[in-house]
């Protein structure tokens, strides 16, 4: 068995295991692309058709503005 991302364009909407891919493609209609440990994939995780890799989604923190005081 192999474990595979199912695409939503070329951002990973969740990942299955299998036995065979071209049949879960047909019966599921999606397309799936296999990840391995050295290649892993996650749901939101954006596959790179050019290098064949999947890149962990950037998360961006929020800035908190602190008010400044005059404090004498």
């Amino acid at each position: 068995m192999a474990t595979f991302a199912v695409m939503g364009g070329n951002t990973v909407s969740t990942v299955i295991v299998a036995d065979n891919k071209e049949q879960c493609e047909a019966e599921l209609g999606v397309v799936l692309i296999e990840y391995t440990p050295e290649n892993p994939a996650g749901i939101g995780w954006v596959y790179d058709e050019a290098t064949g890799k999947f890149a962990a989604p950037v998360v961006v923190e929020p800035v908190v503005e602190v008010a400044q005081t005059d404090i004498e």
